[in-house]
């Protein structure tokens, strides 16, 4: 039977009384053992989930037991991407996802005990996969007593004290609370906010935060002392969540902002809302009111988005500072501000080449090779695959529209590109077969940046 003597910590940050207040979120920090028990597993197990310095980390002590080593085998091929779904129909691009698995993942910061948790995981997962997530955290227990409770406890604490004041200093709750109103959900700054953080050692890169609902997920490192930074990323991430949660009226303010702005680039500025959005409000605007002025670092690790966040910040600022939500005025702003930022953006394939529909006649055979081409060499951040589609067949969904098409006539190989009346960019190849897919991306990409149509 897997044990549960599961210790948390937990340190509350309560918004302070009165009037002033009185909107604002209970904010809770917290370090409890089962989310480490459980990063300390999927760390084992690898992959995108996976903690770098927490597997260097199981490197250095004894290999589980067989038994053990079988048990966290079977936990590492549970199918994370069950049931992964929108939280209710939304055009794309402005909806929330969610899934058992992510659900799993906050009952792990949220429970005070092994009996919370596996109750608060019994709606998704049946008594065999609970068992398998029960006995993979009794395997990995005696290698988090050893790599984490017991080396990092003092440092743990430490830092966990630190984001504590920080965010207590800073009024995170309020910066919170100010951004929900800015999207326009009101409700959601009364609601609680949960911070969950996972110690990871000394010297094991940057902090990470994830959100789901009302809960963040942290690996932090116990030496981390930026606290500006993280509580800055927090912000940025509930942000998003904020994003896909606002009011279906609003979102219809915003798409009929872009589709009435007479920008050329109107849907790229509304593709790379989300993102620009969030990073104004949280790396530009939060980290502001913390540190007293703009990081003069980059805001984000991707150009566009760190060019697009700037250029609206200062209008964002303006709405977040009265603490108003976003309005009509803002929104008319932002494709003009999207084209100041990045007026090259035509030629640009790290725009045109981000938000993307594939589309193919052939069938899903070809089409899964087809996009296994696409994602080996390019990092995309949303794409969608259309196969068995009519040659007349023009998706609604993404900025960007890749027709490809099987099967050698004059002009094959060679790219064209159209543009249609809502400023989506289509374009068009045909090819002899899929295995020069890989081929045609790379002339597509010396055809866009040399503007060459």
């Amino acid at each position: 039977m897997t044990r549960s003597a599961f210790l948390l910590v937990l340190l509350s940050l309560t918004a302070a009384q009165g009037a002033s207040a009185a909107a604002a979120p209970l904010l809770d920090v917290r370090i409890n053992r089962l989310q480490g028990l459980l990063d300390l597993a999927l760390s084992y197990c690898g992959g995108d989930e996976a903690s770098p310095a927490l597997r260097k980390a199981l490197a250095d002590v004894a290999a589980p037991s067989a038994l053990d080593a079988d048990r966290l085998r079977r936990f590492c091929g549970m199918d994370r991407w069950r049931d992964v779904r929108a939280t209710e129909a939304r055009p794309r691009g402005y909806g929330q996802w969610s899934s058992p698995w992510w659900r799993l993942q906050d009952a792990a910061v949220l429970s005070p005990d092994l009996k919370t948790f596996e109750r608060r995981i019994v709606v998704d997962y049946d008594a065999e996969d609970r068992q398998i997530v029960l006995e993979a955290l009794a395997a990995i227990e005696p290698r988090y007593v050893e790599t984490v409770e017991r080396p990092l406890a003092r440092e743990a604490s430490t830092m966990a004290d630190g984001v504590r004041d920080h965010m207590r200093k800073h009024r995170v709750d309020m910066l919170l609370a100010a951004t929900a109103r800015f999207y326009g959900s009101p409700r959601a700054a009364d609601v609680p906010w949960t911070i969950g953080l996972s110690p990871v050692p000394a010297g094991g890169g940057s902090f990470s935060a994830t959100v789901n609902g009302q809960v963040v997920r942290s690996f932090m490192p116990v030496d981390s002392r930026d606290y500006t930074a993280y509580a800055s990323v927090v912000v940025h991430e509930v942000a998003h969540v904020l994003f896909g949660g606002q009011p279906l009226a609003q979102v219809d303010r915003i798409r009929a902002a872009f589709r009435d702005a007479p920008s050329p680039n109107r849907r790229y500025a509304e593709a790379w809302l989300n993102e620009a959005l969030a990073t104004a409000v949280g790396n530009g605007w939060a980290y502001r009111r913390m540190a007293g002025s703009d990081d003069t670092a980059p805001w984000y690790d991707d150009s566009v988005i760190d060019a697009y966040a700037r250029a609206i910040a200062p209008a964002v600022y303006a709405r977040l500072d009265a603490n108003a939500p976003m309005d009509e005025a803002l929104m008319a702003g932002w494709a003009a501000a999207f084209d100041r930022a990045l007026p090259d953006a035509r030629a640009d394939p790290d725009v045109l080449l981000q938000h993307l529909v594939l589309v193919t006649s052939e069938g899903r055979d070809v089409a899964g090779r087809l996009q296994h081409a696409l994602r080996t060499r390019m990092q995309v951040r949303a794409l969608t695959v259309v196969s068995e589609a009519p040659a007349d067949q023009v998706p609604e969904e993404a900025a960007t529209i890749l027709r490809v098409e099987l099967g050698e006539v004059p002009g094959s190989g060679e790219w064209t590109r159209e543009e249609a009346p809502d400023g989506r960019l289509i374009f068009q190849v045909r090819l002899r077969d899929a295995d020069a897919f890989a081929g045609a991306l790379e002339a597509l990409v010396a055809r866009i940046r040399a503007d060459a149509w």
